[in-house]
């Protein structure tokens, strides 16, 4: 690439300087998964008890509504939920079933509503923001950046400077589509990660967040060497810095080191001078914020939609939503903010189909270990299933490592077939048209790392060393890592929230669906499916009679097919308006399977010559 001209920085202004600095949120850690073999054994280590009696008990109240019905009851009954509802209380919980349509009714809910000014749809994928029409969605700097491609641009980038730095060190932010696209939030869709930015969507008066709230919380450590290195860099005088070490400081100190750091950055920038830049960026205006009072801080990315809610009203969309999670969060919220009691209403749908079929082949966790070590059954299972059902038809979802990647075509496979990793899926429609899952595993954190998390979220000082004891006990007893009785059995319903959500994807609630589950089965998916439990000493038996049954079913919807092409041949259709009748389509498209009605059609009409001719024949010689 030719190198760019050198770029002349313009002054900076005060009212260019951005309030809001966040780098985006860090993603679950799932390496170092913890596994035990399991088996069926319900005793529990007497250790067990000592922490039941401190689970933290939640203080919210909810108002709870369920959307009975069908499918088409359960729809009609959430288009009737009205803008008034949603004004009167300051957070409304859509956590119905994964398929109901949570984001087909927000966006008609916007289309329907154009007198609300300021509505703000945010999630994490942009492909489904991109569905709303009229929208204006905001993207970050490295998507819409004129100059992102530039070497100055990239160069920025790879000192991990942020949005407000870089912003500042050019002179075409009147200009720029980066800074325009924030002046209009009558209609906006965004990533989550807006949602920390208080001055772009402080206009919006009706907020809609999609999906889970629920993934790490951002940590905050106060690191007194490189704080201090950065303030000495940054010429900080010896009071104000020696307040800040001492923790003495307040928010016009926080402001006015904010305002000192972009314009050390900038001039550090200019004169290429990288290690001050490594030495400032260390500094985040954040840390002391919230790290005045303690040296490590853990942020929940819910708190910043309480934050919201205590002015202005918030929908959530969440299918794998936990009230109980929910309530411990907003009471450790309330214990550090206070704030307003939030009125907050809550609808759950209950929707069966008894006519999807939910296999789980044995009842053993099938952990990394486990897999590993049953690879051979694993591969015949799958084999088996494809022989029954069809490459085409089949997709699944286990543990990335257990993944192929195909560099021709860009995609992940298993044993051959499409398939996809645990904890990026959720809302997820690309295998909706998909009649097999496959489920091998499921999302499991070791105790170690899941006693961070809880400790974290919560604000809790659980220690390792009683979960560990208590793991191991399980795992010599051969029994199932669960936490229920423990300090740890709020946070599981995450982990469980995740795989209900991985069970869905191939919309068993919407259509008739077969799905085998090597791992465990959340209660909820027992109720919504016809469930059964295969043994492993009944597994090949029990493929034997799926497949006899599997090709009876195939027979006799292909006979009823056949009937009904036939039919419409006799009354003049063509092929293509037949297979438009009949909406029969090429799998996973939306085109028309009009070739295969040709064949049918044009062996029908050879075979009915035959039988014409024969008929003929026979009535001349009668």
């Amino acid at each position: 690439m030719k190198e760019e001209e050198e770029y002349e920085y313009p002054e900076l202004s005060p009212e260019e300087i951005e309030e809001e600095q966040q780098k985006i949120l860090r993603e679950l850690q799932t390496a170092e998964w913890y596994d035990v073999q399991v088996q069926r054994n319900d005793e529990v280590p007497q250790y067990e008890e000592q922490y039941t009696e401190q689970s933290c008990e939640a203080t919210a109240t909810c108002d709870h509504e369920t959307l009975h019905g069908d499918l088409d009851d359960v729809r009609d009954q959430l288009s009737s939920i009205s803008s008034d509802e949603l004004f009167d209380n300051d957070i409304t919980i859509l956590t119905l079933q994964p398929g109901v349509g949570k984001s087909t009714w927000c966006r008609n809910f916007c289309n329907d509503h154009p007198e609300i000014q300021g509505i703000g749809v945010f999630s994490p994928r942009h492909n489904l923001l991109d569905e709303f029409k009229g929208f204006n969605h905001w993207k970050g700097i490295n998507r819409i950046c004129p100059r992102r491609n530039h070497v100055w641009f990239k160069k920025l980038r790879n000192l991990e400077l942020n949005a407000s730095v870089i912003c500042s060190l050019c002179g075409e932010k009147s200009e720029c589509p980066y800074h325009q696209q924030f002046k209009n939030t009558n209609r906006v869709a965004a990533p989550n990660t807006y949602l920390n930015t208080t001055k772009y969507i402080d206009p919006i008066n009706l907020f809609f967040i999609e999906e889970s709230i629920f993934s790490n919380p951002q940590t905050f450590v106060f690191d007194e060497d490189e704080i201090t290195e950065a303030l000495t860099v940054m010429n900080i005088n010896p009071e104000l810095l020696s307040r800040i070490i001492n923790r003495e400081y307040d928010d016009e100190d926080i402001e006015y080191i904010a305002k000192q750091r972009i314009q050390v950055l900038r001039s550090a920038v200019t004169y290429d001078d990288h290690e001050t830049v490594k030495k400032v960026n260390k500094l985040s205006h954040e840390v002391l914020r919230y790290c005045k009072n303690s040296d490590e801080y853990h942020l929940p990315r819910i708190f910043k939609v309480f934050d919201i809610a205590q002015t202005t009203p918030v929908v959530i969309l969440h299918a794998g939503f936990s009230e109980d999670v929910f309530k411990k969060l907003l009471e450790r919220y309330k214990r550090e903010y206070g704030g307003k009691d939030l009125k907050i209403k809550i609808y759950t749908s209950e929707i069966r189909n008894k006519n999807t079929k939910l296999y789980q082949i044995t009842q053993s966790d099938y952990g990394k270990k486990t897999i590993k070590e049953r690879k051979d059954q694993i591969n015949y299972i799958t084999g088996k299933i494809t022989d029954i059902f069809g490459r085409d038809q089949i997709f699944v979802l286990t543990h990335k490592e257990d993944l192929h990647f195909d560099a021709n075509t860009k995609q992940h496979t298993f044993n051959g077939l499409n398939a996809k990793s645990f904890g990026n899926t959720s809302g997820l429609n690309e295998f909706k048209d998909y009649k097999v899952a496959i489920i091998i595993g499921s999302l499991r954190i070791p105790p170690e790392n899941f006693v961070d998390l809880n400790n974290s979220l919560f604000d809790e000082n659980i220690e390792h060393e009683y979960i560990v004891k208590y793991a191991e006990s399980r795992s010599s007893k051969k029994q199932k890592l669960r936490y229920t009785g423990t300090p740890l059995e709020t946070l599981e319903l995450i982990e469980m929230m995740s795989h209900y959500d991985s069970i869905h994807r191939n919309r068993g609630l919407l259509y008739d669906r077969i799905i085998f589950v090597l791992g465990p089965v959340p209660k909820r998916c027992k109720d919504e499916f016809n469930c059964k439990i295969v043994e492993k000493s009944k597994i090949e038996s029990f493929f034997e009679e799926l497949k006899d049954t599997e090709y009876l079913s195939k027979s006799s919807g292909l006979n009823s097919m056949l009937v009904e092409v036939l039919d419409l041949h006799k009354e003049g259709l063509t092929p293509t308006e037949i297979a438009k009748e009949l909406d029969f389509r090429i799998p996973r498209t939306t085109k028309y399977h009009t070739k295969e009605i040709k064949k049918v059609v044009n062996a029908y009409d050879e075979l009915a010559k035959k039988y014409d001719q024969i008929f003929k024949r026979k009535k001349r010689y009668q």
